[in-house]
């Protein structure tokens, strides 16, 4: 078992790159683009795909599948963000961006 400073800080650690994740996926997925249409709002597809990828190819605590497929045969890509050991990620809190 980790000591409490130790855990603290890897807790911290896991949060602050959490949010950092949240942030920059929902800048990629809906901030306007100055200067661009409204049409050009959001990502494209295969963009998105490309930007979470390497989000998670980056990082030692996310992982990324498919959840399925929407009408139009699309991804439906879930991104999970924590440390694999300790409690099962189903049981911790969740947060949907």
């Amino acid at each position: 078992m980790l000591g409490l400073e130790t855990e603290a800080n890897v807790q911290s650690e896991v949060m602050r790159r959490s949010l950092a994740l949240s942030w920059l996926a929902s800048v990629l997925v809906a901030a306007p683009l100055i200067g661009q249409s409204e049409a050009s709002v959001y990502l494209a597809h295969g963009d998105l795909t490309r930007e979470l990828s390497a989000l998670v190819d980056g990082s030692d605590i996310a992982t990324m599948r498919s959840l399925g497929r929407s009408h139009e045969g699309r991804e439906i890509w879930l991104v999970e963000i924590g440390r694999r050991s300790g409690p099962a990620l189903e049981t911790r809190p969740g947060l949907l961006v």
